[in-house]
């Protein structure tokens, strides 16, 4: 009697990842060819398989090695040839399914990656075997074509929820640049998966120099009032992660959280975004947001908008006074980015000191973007700057999983 389908792969999901990075190194994967051979044809496909199937159920661990050797005995690796054997070999479909995706983890042909997430698609359930080689797939896919991206939705619509968020992972670590609009444009499916895409966003994803997605920062501020504790402390992390003023306040109501690691994430959020570190107390923060927000709203935000119309001795001045209120400090940053190629090189030196007091990431960036230009003394004020820019608190990197909500995922030491 055939191994069952069932069986099968869960003997042989733990071993493929493992698989993916051998295949990947292998000499057909890296391009190096042996002597030419035929393919081999579809009817010799039956007893390859079968054998496997044998190996699985007698000695998992002779998996790997197997396929391997088989793999590298047909070098020439036509694209064609090996699709159509695969898709009429005499054998069962869970066979024919599990060669396919072994196939395209290998990521030794463009194309193939694509047919073997359709085939993972057949899979109706998946342990983290499955899981992990659907995110090296995506990753290692879009690290050599980034053009991937865009037929990724269709793919991720066909998968189980669990395999869908291994390519939201996938996505996040093989494009991050790119990786912000993708994820938010796959929140809404459920609480589950919007925590992990929330997570992932805090962990990998790159904020674009305009700022995040409005529609992104919308729903992870609406994360925070939801009653998955789990999902509000990713959409925490994820707000700390966007330096999203915006949601201060919500933040810090979440201080008073009787869940440990929902008022760790929430003050980790609030220092990311402020640069301060205020005891971890709501009433502390609620008072400090509430000043901030009076000065806003009766001068900071006037003052920002006038900024560049001001005379020299003026947004000196202005400079000093924006420094010292930190709240909004990826916005002043972004705003403060044309003053360092102003005509005045103290200006533009005053505005570096500004931005290296405020500190963050987009300080950080604006910084980064302008090191190297002006003339040698606004070169050396712009690189000391930057050094002096406080890393942003970081979230720890971490495997997200649906459904993970064990203390291990939430940051490190406050940062």
């Amino acid at each position: 009697m055939p191994t069952p389908p069932t069986r099968l792969l869960r003997a042989a999901c733990p071993l493929l990842a493992a698989i993916v990075v051998s295949l990947a190194s292998s000499p057909a994967a890296t391009g190096a060819r042996s002597d030419p051979q035929r393919p081999m044809p579809p009817a010799a496909l039956a007893p390859l398989w079968a054998e496997l199937r044998v190996s699985i159920a007698a000695s998992p661990a002779s998996l790997s090695a197997q396929l391997i050797e088989r793999w590298q005995g047909h070098a020439p690796l036509e694209r064609d040839v090996w699709l159509e054997n695969c898709a009429n070999a005499p054998v069962e479909a869970a066979d024919r399914r599990t060669a396919l995706f072994m196939l395209g983890a290998s990521g030794s042909n463009e194309d193939l990656p694509r047919f073997g997430l359709l085939a993972a698609s057949a899979f109706e359930r998946a342990d983290e075997g499955i899981e992990a080689c659907v995110e090296v797939v995506v990753r290692d896919w879009l690290l050599r074509s980034p053009q991937a991206l865009a037929g990724l939705p269709s793919l991720s619509d066909r998968l189980v929820p669990e395999l869908r968020c291994a390519l939201h992972a996938g996505v996040a670590k093989g494009a991050p640049g790119r990786a912000m609009d993708y994820l938010t444009n796959r929140l809404g499916a459920s609480s589950a998966e919007d925590s992990v895409i929330l997570g992932l966003i805090g962990a990998y994803a790159q904020v674009p120099e305009q700022g995040p997605p409005a529609r992104l920062l919308q729903r992870a501020r609406a994360a925070l009032t939801s009653t998955d504790v789990h999902l509000r402390r990713e959409a925490a992390l994820a707000l700390g992660r966007l330096e999203d003023p915006e949601a201060a306040v919500a933040l810090a109501e979440l201080l008073d959280s009787p869940e440990q690691g929902e008022r760790q994430a929430a003050a980790w959020a609030l220092q990311r975004i402020t640069g301060l570190a205020l005891a971890p107390e709501s009433a502390a923060w609620l008072g400090w947001l509430a000043a901030e927000q009076a000065f806003w709203e009766e001068s900071g935000a006037d003052l920002l908008r006038r900024l560049p119309s001001l005379n020299r001795k003026q947004q000196a001045e202005a400079l000093r006074e924006l420094s010292q209120h930190p709240w909004r400090r990826a916005d002043i940053a972004r705003a403060l980015a044309p003053l360092l190629a102003c005509d005045d090189p103290k200006v533009a030196r005053l505005t570096a000191c500004v931005l290296a007091d405020l500190g963050g990431q987009v300080a950080q960036s604006v910084l980064e973007a302008s090191v190297g230009s002006g003339d040698e003394e606004l070169s050396a004020s712009l690189a000391a700057a930057l050094q002096r820019v406080a890393p942003a608190p970081r979230v720890s990197r971490r495997v997200v999983t649906v459904g993970a909500r064990d203390s291990s995922n939430r940051p490190t030491d406050g940062r």
